[in-house]
């Protein structure tokens, strides 16, 4: 058993209460004000596209342009394949799209997201995330919302139960809900799977076996169950980390033979990454990875 839990005290309830340490406001999932059949909480998502856009801003009937986009882009997760849905997501969900709202005559970028003012946009976690109409839904256990848009979800299972361990949480999502409910993971950033000894993380359509480890190389290299489950969670779910992950370190590659997968950082390629990053803006000619 892990220190600290029971069947009584979660992986779950601890995880939500760590992750409103890091930002993240606690919303419960059935009170989240969106249908239990939608992705979004569109309600968020349309105040984000308000602020974060002038030419919504100054005229409210625009945002009816926008919503169906996004709504488009979501479903295509069923029609089109998740992967493909989730490229195109990532590309909005970063800025880079752009629109040309009616009556005009130029293109202009979309934002869903503030990337400079992290104070600009609302960070909610909520547990047991119903999606799915009545008697053909899934339960997420854990999800962390960003301006109403799903961009994590977290699995977690007891700790009292030696036979179930974190990767029996990761081949539920990978090989159940992303292959049941594709258009809920279109957003998706990456997944989380733990049952408190150890913690997973992921991209859409990685197999479960290959989830990694999140860490950080200066930390102790002899960190190992509870502890480093908790200091995995402290660097990988801040919501500067998970945003800087979509921004930044995100990529999607044709792979041989046809097809695309999406490639997320180990944390050691996050950390040089930064490193080089600030050896150049500090003024310096030379490094070394």
């Amino acid at each position: 058993m892990v220190s600290g839990f029971s069947e009584a005290s979660t992986v779950q309830a601890w995880l939500v209460e760590r992750l409103v340490g890091l930002g993240w406001t606690h919303v419960p999932g059935k009170s989240l004000g969106r249908s239990n059949t939608d992705v979004l909480c569109e309600e968020q998502v349309i105040e984000a596209i308000t602020t974060l856009n002038p030419a919504v801003g100054r005229e409210a009937e625009r945002v009816d342009e926008v919503i169906p986009k996004v709504r488009g882009t979501v479903l295509a997760a069923v029609t089109d394949g998740l992967l493909a849905a989730n490229e195109r997501m990532t590309t909005l969900l970063r800025g880079d799209a752009t629109i040309k709202y009616v009556g005009t005559d130029e293109y202009v970028p979309l934002r869903l997201i503030d990337y400079d003012s992290l104070s600009n946009n609302s960070f909610v976690v909520s547990e047991e995330v119903v999606f799915g109409t009545p008697g053909n839904s899934r339960r997420f256990d854990i999800v962390l919302w960003v301006n109403g848009i799903p961009l994590v979800v977290i699995e977690t299972k007891t700790p009292v139960k030696a036979s179930v361990s974190w990767l029996n949480a990761a081949r539920d999502i990978a090989n159940v809900y992303e292959v049941e409910r594709p258009s809920f993971f279109a957003p998706n950033v990456l997944c989380v799977a733990t049952e408190g000894r150890e913690l997973h993380y992921g991209a859409v359509r990685q197999g479960a076996e290959s989830w990694l480890m999140w860490g950080s190389t200066p930390g102790r290299y002899d960190l190992d169950g509870f502890e480093r489950v908790q200091r995995s969670v402290d660097l990988l779910l801040t919501p500067a980390q998970v945003l800087s992950i979509l921004r930044d370190f995100t990529l999607f590659e044709q792979v041989p033979g046809g097809g695309v997968r999406k490639l997320i950082p180990r944390y050691p390629q996050v950390e040089a990454a930064e490193a080089i990053v600030q050896r150049v803006l500090s003024g310096g000619t030379k490094g070394l990875i």
